[in-house]
C-alpha cells in the first residue's frame, strides 16, 4: 500500500471518530492518449496534456508506428515529462491501461485514422483501441484539425481547395464519428473537454471552496486539511492556505504543501 493510501485511510479513520465530514478527495483520473502520425495542431494538443497533467490527470501514452516515426517518444517526454509512460506500436495492446483509464484521447485525429474509424476498420494499434474504447462505453475525445478538411489551418496551409466531392466524404467520416460517440473538439479545448468529461470541473471547484471555508470553532467540528486538496489549490494557482487552530492538517499534506509552493498560515 502506498503511503498517499495509508494516510487517507488514517484520515478518514480520524474524520470519522471525529464525526466530521469528509472532506472532497479528488480520485486519481488516468488518461489514455493515442498518437498517431499526423503533426497538425500537434504542439496545441501536447500543452493540453501537459494542462491536463498539471490538473493531477495520471496520463498514458500509447504510439502508433507512424507516430513513432513522425512524433518519437523523445519528443513527448521533452513535452510531457521524463517519466512518461508510453508504449509501443510493437507492444503488447495495452488492454490493461485501456481499461483502467477513465477517458481516451486522440491529440491529432488524421485523415486516414477517421477514414478506417468511421467504417470500422481495427487494423492498428491506435484504431483497435479506439473502437474497443467504444465498445465499453469510455469517454473517446478527438483533436478533428487534423482530419477537418475546412479547418482554419488547413485551408491557410493551402490544402483547402480539394473538390467538394472529396471534401463532403471526409466530413462526412467525422459526422459519423460523432454518431459513434467521438466528441470531436478544436485542439485548443482538448484540456477542457476532458476535464468536463472526467468531472474535474466540478471536484476543483468543491475542493476549492472547502478550502476557503473559515475554521469553525471549538466543538463545532473541524476542516481536514488532505494532500489531494492542496495539490487542487496549487494546480489554481492558489499559494496561501489559511489553518485555523481546530483543524488538521495531515503530515503528507504539509510535505505536498512545501512542493507545491502552498503556503499554510
Amino acid at each position: 500500500m502506498e503511503r498517499e493510501d495509508i494516510i487517507r485511510l488514517v484520515t478518514e479513520e480520524v474524520m470519522r471518530r471525529l464525526g466530521t465530514p469528509q472532506p472532497v478527495q479528488p480520485a486519481v483520473k488516468q488518461a489514455l492518449a493515442l498518437f498517431t502520425g499526423g503533426a497538425l495542431g500537434l504542439e496545441e494538443a501536447l500543452a493540453q496534456l501537459a494542462q491536463l497533467q498539471n490538473q493531477g490527470v495520471r496520463l498514458t501514452v500509447v504510439l502508433s508506428k507512424a507516430a513513432e516515426t513522425v512524433i518519437g517518444a523523445e519528443r513527448l517526454r521533452k513535452a510531457l515529462g521524463m517519466e512518461l509512460d508510453i508504449r509501443l506500436a510493437m507492444d503488447p495492446l495495452p488492454k490493461q491501461d485501456l481499461k483502467a483509464a477513465d477517458v481516451v484521447l486522440i491529440p491529432v485525429l488524421t485523415q486516414n485514422t477517421a477514414a478506417k474509424l468511421a467504417r470500422t476498420l481495427a487494423d492498428t494499434t491506435v484504431t483497435t483501441l479506439v473502437m474497443q474504447a467504444l465498445l465499453m462505453g469510455k469517454p473517446v475525445i478527438a483533436a478533428r484539425n487534423a482530419a477537418d478538411p475546412k479547418d482554419p489551418w488547413r485551408v491557410q496551409g493551402g490544402m483547402g481547395a480539394a473538390r467538394p466531392t472529396l471534401t463532403r466524404v471526409l466530413q462526412d467520416n467525422l459526422k459519423t464519428l460523432e454518431s459513434y460517440g467521438v466528441a470531436l473538439v478544436d485542439a485548443g479545448t482538448l484540456a477542457a473537454e476532458a476535464m468536463q468529461q472526467l468531472g474535474l470541473n466540478d471536484i476543483m471547484t468543491q475542493a476549492k471552496e472547502t478550502a476557503q471555508k473559515p475554521s469553525l470553532p471549538k466543538g463545532q467540528g473541524r476542516r481536514v486539511i488532505d494532500a489531494a486538496m492542496i495539490q487542487v489549490l496549487a494546480a489554481q494557482g492558489e499559494t496561501i492556505l489559511t489553518v485555523g487552530p481546530q483543524d488538521l492538517v495531515t503530515p503528507l499534506a504539509r510535505d505536498v504543501a512545501r512542493e507545491c509552493g502552498v503556503d499554510l498560515r
